[in-house]
């Protein structure tokens, strides 16, 4: 996976927007969706925005399918903040569902 960064801005509050998802974003998406949501749905993200407050906020466009069921567009809101000697609370904050995939994109996402 290509973990190259594109727009980022490093300020607090700033906010950054990449269609490069990297191998931290994954494990932490990942972590969200096992921990507070269990198994059951396939999540795929697609591009990632990244807030950086008290820790950092993400919000994913991703991809939910869930067995072989229609694919639709989803958004991911998590809450990250990694502090030295704690354990790093990642909070599944809130799951935005968007119009059907097949309806915002001509042909198939890959």
């Amino acid at each position: 996976m290509n973990v190259t960064r594109k727009n980022s801005f490093p300020l607090p509050a700033g906010c950054s927007f990449d269609a490069t998802v990297t191998d931290m974003d994954c494990s932490i998406l990942n972590k969200a969706i096992r921990d507070q949501l269990g198994v059951g749905a396939v999540y795929t993200p697609l591009a990632v925005s990244r807030q950086i407050v008290n820790g950092i906020n993400y919000c994913f466009l991703c991809k939910k399918q869930i067995g072989n069921g229609p694919e639709r567009l989803v958004l991911v809101s998590i809450y990250y903040h990694a502090a030295p000697g704690v354990a790093p609370i990642i909070q599944l904050n809130k799951i935005t569902l968007l119009k059907p995939a097949n309806a915002l994109f001509l042909g198939e996402i890959s």
